[in-house]
């Protein structure tokens, strides 16, 4: 999921138990089943304004909270 976002990709998930408390719902799109996420991609693709909003604020978490520095950081404190 990182990854698509740090590409600025508009990225749908499942609801997740515990994602929400990382990544908010003006960061991704969070669906509930089939449906859902048929109605909400439907959606997206004619909202433009609204869909690079999201995958922009999603771009900006993940290069905040997930760059190289940070996952470094985590490595070294949990290797010592």
């Amino acid at each position: 999921i990182i990854h698509l976002m740090a590409n600025g990709a508009l990225v749908f998930s499942p609801r997740i138990p515990n994602l929400e408390s990382i990544i908010s719902e003006d960061e991704i799109v969070y669906f509930d089943g089939n449906e859902d996420f048929k109605n909400k991609l439907n959606y997206y693709l004619s909202h433009d304004e609204e869909r690079m909003k999201i995958a922009e604020k999603g771009w900006i978490k993940a290069h905040q909270f997930f760059n190289e520095k940070v996952i470094a950081k985590n490595i070294i404190e949990t290797i010592y």
